[in-house]
């Protein structure tokens, strides 16, 4: 049998527009000291638009690709 992949999203982290860090969900969250859940939801649309609301102090992320891995 052929090893299975699975895509596995990246992100990066930025104060206005300085960057803070990238990684895994998991990891992000370790770094920022948040959830998974909450890495991924600050990475939507809405959760962006939330953040620049805050200004320059709000963090931003961006989901910027997704690697395979193999499982």
């Amino acid at each position: 049998m052929g090893k299975r992949t699975r895509k596995r999203a990246e992100y990066a982290a930025y104060q206005g527009d300085r960057f803070i860090d990238l990684g895994t969900a998991e990891h992000l969250a370790k770094s920022l000291g948040i959830t998974p859940g909450a890495v991924q939801w600050r990475a939507s649309p809405t959760g962006q638009a939330r953040s620049l609301k805050a200004g320059m102090n709000g963090k931003i992320i961006i989901k910027i690709e997704a690697e395979e891995d193999e499982a």
